[in-house]
């Protein structure tokens, strides 16, 4: 049985369509004393999202890491279901962050993730502006630009695949 309320909920009614954009928060586990925004997970998450948009699995629209949870807004490629790339995605950075960073953490995220299917254009890009928001909302910088581990940093900026949103 979920520990969690309505988390089997997330589960029910989930659909996965190539090509279509859609808006990911996955967030740390419950009682873990780790910051997701500290350097070296930070990096590993990143990398992650790097690696799937690599291999065209999730076509970058933006990302941004925070202390406690992670959005991530992408175009589904046609090579894998979302499942499996929110499998993949959770498995490649638990075993890496707990090795990095906590040798004793079995589990770093949450069981489950929140999606949401983006169905235009200017949806997509409100959405894009809430996540690079997302740190300026919470207090922890004062422009979108100057957060390290997000898509509105110029480090990142490039990334963005924005020519899916044309």
């Amino acid at each position: 049985m979920d520990d969690l309320p309505h988390t089997a909920n997330l589960r029910w009614g989930r659909f996965s369509e190539p090509g279509a954009a859609y808006h990911i928060t996955k967030c740390r586990a419950e009682g873990l004393q780790l910051s997701l925004a500290d350097p070296a997970p930070a990096k590993i998450i990143i990398d992650s999202i790097r690696w799937h948009q690599l291999q065209a699995h999730a076509h970058l629209l933006s990302f941004v890491v925070m202390p406690d949870h992670v959005h991530w807004t992408f175009a589904l490629g046609e090579s894998r279901a979302l499942a499996q790339v929110m499998k993949g995605f959770a498995s490649v950075t638990s075993r890496q962050i707990a090795k990095a960073c906590r040798p004793n953490t079995a589990t770093i995220w949450q069981q489950e993730y929140h999606d949401h299917r983006l169905r235009s254009e200017e949806r997509c890009w409100e959405t894009i502006e809430y996540d690079h928001e997302n740190p300026v909302r919470r207090g922890v910088c004062r422009c979108a630009a100057e957060w390290p581990w997000s898509t509105a940093n110029p480090e990142y900026r490039g990334w963005i695949e924005e020519e899916l949103l044309r």
